[in-house]
């Protein structure tokens, strides 16, 4: 007895003959050594980016990158410095890297001082609301809501400037 495609009954109100299923020899196919859907990805060894201090950010133009606290910003930010298109970015090994003109990745943020100066604005971000914390102690002892409130707060505050600024340097 052949199958009924009852969808197609349903629309046409006519019974057809569902296709044949299709026999698969997974066995054949696995030892052939032709490609398939879901074959197993390249082996290619993925990209590394040179740390060389001459081919990256300065240290201003790092501590600017620094102030976006999303990377793909950053690397607007950076890609309209050099003039470039941010799809020549990438990021490698959790360094922003971009693809020069050789064709090669350099580190975007090469050396102490970049580094420092890239990560400079997350510690500066956080000065004011130490800061609030410390100044607003005593009044934690009274009423813990004003304490944290006013630290929360003014933590809120601070990360919507920086969010701001970013906006505007990142185009």
């Amino acid at each position: 007895m052949a199958d009924i495609d009852y969808a197609s009954r349903l629309f046409s109100g006519q019974a057809k003959e569902a296709p044949p299923e299709q026999q698969v020899d997974y066995a054949s196919k696995l030892f052939s050594g032709t490609p398939s859907i879901g074959a197993a990805p390249s082996l290619e060894k993925p990209p590394v980016a040179i740390s060389e201090p001459s081919m990256a950010a300065s240290a201003g133009t790092a501590f600017m990158g620094g102030v976006p606290t999303d990377k793909q910003a950053a690397i607007n930010y950076f890609a309209k410095q050099r003039g470039i298109s941010p799809r020549r970015y990438t990021v490698i090994d959790g360094d922003i890297a971009y693809q020069a003109d050789d064709g090669k990745f350099y580190k975007e943020i090469v050396g102490a001082g970049a580094k420092a100066a890239y990560y400079a604005p997350d510690v500066l971000e956080m000065a004011p609301d130490i800061a609030a914390g410390i100044a607003l102690a005593p009044t934690a002892l009274v009423n813990e809501l004003l304490g944290a409130g006013g630290v929360g707060g003014l933590f809120a505050a601070i990360n919507f400037a920086r969010q701001k600024i970013a906006q505007a340097l990142s185009g």
